[in-house]
């Protein structure tokens, strides 16, 4: 499953994750781009020159898909939830994506694709380390379908 957030929103850039569990209603499972998927304790491993994330006894998810109960979040994750929605409904994924003016700084670095910051343990992809264990709030990229397993 490909994972993205406000700075590896563009195709190609998200996280790459591997989800395991024994029982098969403990992967998520989206059924279109732009849901939302809550990973607390994501053990993060080298992949090639890039990083994988990679679920462990200690993850937990949360799918945040069409029929979710959002009432079971916390007032935190309904935040970050919020936030991470009205990011990709507002820029689809990337600024200019629907029609927001791209900002640059004297670089020519994209200076407002993040969005709000938030301080908390949670993390964006851009920041995270091989080897540690991260939560993350993130938008599932583009679902792919298999005859065999489904969405992935």
């Amino acid at each position: 499953m490909t994972l993205c957030d406000r700075e590896r929103g563009l195709a190609g850039t998200g996280l790459q994750c591997q989800f395991f569990n024994p029982k098969i209603e403990g992967v998520p499972a989206p059924s279109q781009t732009g849901e939302i998927v809550i990973a607390y304790n994501l053990y993060i491993k080298t992949r090639g020159c890039d990083i994988q994330g990679c679920s462990t006894e200690k993850t937990r998810i949360k799918h945040i898909g069409p029929g979710f109960d959002m009432a079971s979040l916390t007032p935190k994750e309904r935040e970050l939830v919020k936030g991470l929605r009205d990011w990709w409904n507002t820029r689809g994924g990337a600024p200019g994506a629907r029609g927001e003016i791209v900002k640059r700084d004297a670089s020519g670095m994209v200076i407002n694709e993040a969005g709000a910051l938030y301080s908390r343990k949670l993390n964006t992809i851009s920041n995270l380390v091989h080897r540690e264990f991260y939560d993350l709030v993130v938008e599932v990229g583009p679902v792919a379908h298999s005859p065999l397993t489904g969405p992935f």
